[in-house]
């Protein structure tokens, strides 16, 4: 049943129907949200650059041999898969070694 008295805010909630403190925990948390967003994008900037100079080094690499021809290209391309797999291995070992 419907009913007939008007929906009258309460008379400690603002304009919006919200209680005042709850508008400024949403603001707050916005703002601590941004921040980590902005120190993320900055703590990892350095990586991402360190990746992406790997990749175009091996891009290169990869179609200067393309240019000499079919077994060549395939020989750099396994080579490079080769050297990806020994240096992760690698890099597990010395972390993972007591």
């Amino acid at each position: 049943m419907k009913s007939l008295l008007p929906n009258l805010p309460h008379p400690s909630t603002g304009s919006n129907g919200l209680h005042p403190d709850v508008v400024e925990s949403a603001k707050t948390e916005q703002g601590i949200s941004l921040r980590l967003l902005v120190s993320l994008v900055t703590d990892s900037f350095p990586v991402i650059l360190s990746y992406i100079l790997q990749n175009s080094v091996q891009t290169v690499s990869i179609m200067v041999t393309g240019r000499l021809g079919p077994a060549e290209l395939s020989a750099a391309a396994f080579s490079m898969m080769l050297a990806f797999v020994i240096r992760m291995v690698h890099r597990a070992r010395r972390r993972f070694s007591p």
